[in-house]
C-alpha cells in the first residue's frame, strides 16, 4: 500500500471510530472527528505494525501517559484520573499538546504496545456458551485461548455471575458481571471443572506486572469507570491464582500444538474474542482448518465471540431477529467436534465488553 493510501485507511479509521465511540465517550468521539483532520497526528499511527494501526491504539498510548501521573491539562478530561470536565473543543487542543510535548513516550508505546483489551465482562457470555456445550464436555476441562493478553478470561469461573435472578459462581468472588438480557436466559450456567489453563499471544501481559497492569486499564475507555473498577478486581484475581500457563507466539503456529499436549481424557475448549479482526481472511481460513484437523483427532469445543464478519456464524445470523445496524456487536458462536463430525450453533449477540446479551440458545 502507498504511503497515502496507507494515511487515506487511517483516516477514515478514525472518522468511523468518532462515530463508534458516540454516547460511550464523548472525549473519544470528540478528538477522532478532530484528529482524522489532523494529517500528523494520524501518521504517528504509521509506526504501529500494520495490523494495530487503529485509532483505539493511539488512544491507548495517552491514556498510558496519563495514568503514569502526568500532570497536564489533557487530564481534566478524563474521568478515569480524576479529571470532571466534559468533552469539548479545549479537549482537542489538550490532546494535540500532550502529543506534542510527550511524543517520544506516546510513539513508543504505539510502536511496541498493542490494543489488549482483556475485558472480563465478556465472560458472561463465554460461560453461557460452556454451559449449553456441557453435555459434550462432561470432563475437567482444558481452556485455551488465542489472543489471551493477561489471561484474565481463563478466569472464567472464579468470577460471579447474575443472568437475571439466576446467580452463578462464587459468590464471595471479588468480580461481579451481571450483563443486561436483552432476549432470553442461558438458565444455571454450570460448568466443567477447569483443569488447566493456557493462553497464546504475540505479546502476553503479566498482571502482576505494574506496568502491564496499567496498559490494560489505558485500554478502557477513559469514562468507563465501572470497567476500570471490574479490571481492578479481576487483576486482583489473577494475582491470587498463578495457574494461567502463558505460550508466547503467533496463535496460527502454536494452536496444534497446545491442543495436542493435552491429556485425551481431558475436554478441550478453545475460546477466542475479538481475535479473528487482527487476521486477514487466509489466516481465519487457516484457524478453521486447524481447528477442523483437531476436532478429528479428538473431541472439542470452540467458543467465539467476534464481530459479525465470522463465519460461519456470520451467514448464520439471517435467522435471527434483525439488529440495529448502528449498534456494535459481537456474536457468540459455539462449534462442537464430536466422533469426527462438527456442529456450529449461533447463540446470540453480545455487547462488545459485555454490557448486553441477547441469548437465542435454548431458555435455561
Amino acid at each position: 500500500m502507498r504511503a497515502d493510501e496507507q494515511q487515506g485507511a487511517m483516516v477514515a479509521r478514525f472518522r468511523r471510530f468518532a462515530q463508534e465511540a458516540g454516547d460511550r465517550s464523548p472525549l473519544y468521539a470528540w478528538v477522532s472527528d478532530a484528529i482524522a483532520r489532523d494529517a500528523e497526528i494520524v501518521s504517528l499511527l504509521a509506526q504501529a505494525p500494520p495490523a494495530q494501526r487503529r485509532p483505539n491504539l493511539l488512544f491507548a498510548a495517552v491514556h498510558d501517559v496519563l495514568l503514569c501521573g502526568l500532570d497536564h491539562p489533557l487530564a481534566a478530561y478524563y474521568p478515569s484520573v480524576g479529571g470532571t470536565q466534559p468533552a469539548q473543543p479545549a479537549a482537542v487542543e489538550a490532546f494535540r499538546d500532550l502529543v506534542a510535548a510527550c511524543r517520544d513516550e506516546v510513539v513508543e508505546r504505539v510502536m511496541t504496545r498493542s490494543t489488549q483489551t482483556n475485558e472480563p465482562g465478556r465472560c458472561a457470555a463465554l460461560r453461557a456458551a460452556l454451559a449449553h456445550a456441557a453435555p459434550w464436555v462432561a470432563r475437567p476441562t482444558v481452556l485455551v485461548e488465542l489472543g489471551s493478553s493477561a489471561g484474565l478470561l481463563l478466569h472464567l469461573d472464579r468470577y460471579r455471575y447474575r443472568f437475571g435472578d439466576v446467580s452463578a459462581g462464587p459468590a464471595d468472588s471479588e468480580v461481579t458481571i451481571a450483563p443486561q438480557l436483552r432476549r432470553g436466559s442461558p438458565g444455571p450456567p454450570s460448568i466443567p471443572l477447569i483443569s488447566r489453563r493456557v493462553g497464546i499471544d504475540l505479546h502476553p501481559l503479566d498482571p502482576g506486572d505494574p506496568d502491564d497492569a496499567r496498559w490494560l486499564k489505558a485500554c478502557v475507555w477513559p469514562e468507563e469507570r465501572a470497567r476500570l473498577r471490574r479490571l481492578d478486581a479481576a487483576l486482583a484475581v489473577a494475582a491470587g491464582h498463578a495457574d494461567v500457563e502463558h505460550v508466547t507466539g503467533d496463535i496460527l503456529a502454536e494452536l496444534a500444538p497446545v491442543v495436542r499436549t493435552v491429556d485425551p481424557e481431558a475436554a478441550v475448549a478453545v475460546l477466542h474474542c475479538a481475535t479473528l479482526a487482527y487476521l486477514d481472511q487466509e489466516q481465519r481460513v487457516r484457524i478453521e482448518r486447524d481447528l477442523d484437523a483437531l476436532g478429528r483427532e479428538r473431541d472439542l469445543v470452540r467458543v467465539c465471540l467476534e464481530g459479525d464478519f465470522v463465519e460461519p456464524f456470520a451467514t448464520m445470523e439471517s435467522d435471527l431477529p434483525e439488529a440495529d445496524p448502528a449498534e456494535e456487536r459481537f456474536l457468540l458462536g459455539l462449534t462442537t467436534w464430536a466422533g469426527g463430525g462438527r456442529r456450529d450453533e449461533l447463540l446470540g449477540r453480545v455487547q462488545p465488553h459485555g454490557a448486553w446479551l441477547e441469548w437465542h440458545g435454548p431458555i435455561g
